[in-house]
């Protein structure tokens, strides 16, 4: 436990309202206003390595999976860039190799009107490979926090291999589960191959604001196929009592491939009725 009680302010609660809102969802058609892309999209065909590697095949076919899930276009100058740096590099780091530096050429393969297929060229200074040291929070000032429960937001034990990925999803739901603004630093020992992990929390908003009891009025979704509809409905159903959880976001993680790059969300709560209502947009119009 660390200091003293922890407020809860409204900004808090709005965007626990929306960002974590509970689904019942109806498909609606794509509208005649969401005009095709009229840039080429990026594919990549395959990533080659100048050199042995130690990231596994399966990582590597991911990276170019997720790629091509998402939108990055040819036209666009630096989108090699942010493959190299927000797709490849991260995978890297995910597998403990935090100081990894990739650098990488594209060749285009060939085109149509609607994409452009490029081989991928890719040179890779992996550098150590860490495991996770001590981990460890500090609030300022200091806060009454449950040091069990912020411990569970990062599902890697001491030894196991630094994941970024994970380090990054932790912080963020400490930043939902309290009104906290969260910031990480590390100090790497090369002999040992550690990592030590400090986590700094500091109050967003003073006050303290009790989360109503809410049920779930409707929930409006477009742009989702009927499968993806059926597992939200699975897990949501009118009248239920929103629980504040993360299970949205558990949705997106676990439907990530099957989902746009891109979506809004709105929600509005009838106080007198207790009652939220949401809608998700999830068309992938070219203006969102």
């Amino acid at each position: 436990m660390l200091g003293r009680t922890l407020p809860f302010g409204p900004l808090f609660l709005t965007f626990g309202l929306l960002c974590l809102a509970p689904i019942h969802a109806q498909v609606s058609p794509i509208p005649s206003e969401c005009k095709p892309d009229t840039h080429r999209k990026v594919i990549i065909e395959r990533i080659d390595f100048d050199g042995p590697i130690h990231l596994p095949d399966t990582d590597v076919a991911q990276v170019v999976a997720d790629v091509n899930q998402h939108k990055f276009y040819a036209d666009y100058p630096d989108w090699l860039k942010n493959v190299t740096d927000d797709y490849l590099t991260f995978a890297w780091q995910n597998q403990g190799y935090m100081n990894a530096k990739v650098t990488a050429k594209a060749t285009l393969l060939d085109a149509d009107s609607t994409a452009e297929r490029f081989l991928v060229a890719a040179h890779v200074d992996e550098g150590l490979q860490y495991h996770l040291g001590e981990l460890q929070f500090v609030a300022v000032p200091p806060l009454i926090l449950p040091e069990s429960e912020m411990r569970a937001a990062f599902p890697l034990h001491e030894g196991d291999l630094y994941d970024a990925r994970i380090i990054g999803e932790g912080t963020g739901k400490l930043s939902t589960m309290y009104a906290v603004n969260t910031a990480s630093s590390t100090q790497t020992n090369d002999k040992l191959q550690r990592v030590s992990l400090s986590i700094r929390l500091t109050e967003k908003l003073p006050g303290r604001l009790p989360l109503p009891v809410l049920h779930i009025g409707t929930v409006q979704v477009r742009g989702l196929d009927s499968n993806l509809e059926s597992r939200l409905m699975s897990i949501y159903r009118p009248g239920d009592i929103y629980d504040y959880n993360l299970a949205f976001y558990a949705f997106i993680k676990d439907n990530q491939s099957q989902l746009p790059p891109i979506f809004s969300r709105s929600g509005h709560v009838d106080n007198p009725s207790g009652t939220i209502d949401l809608s998700f947009e999830f068309r992938p119009c070219p203006a969102f």
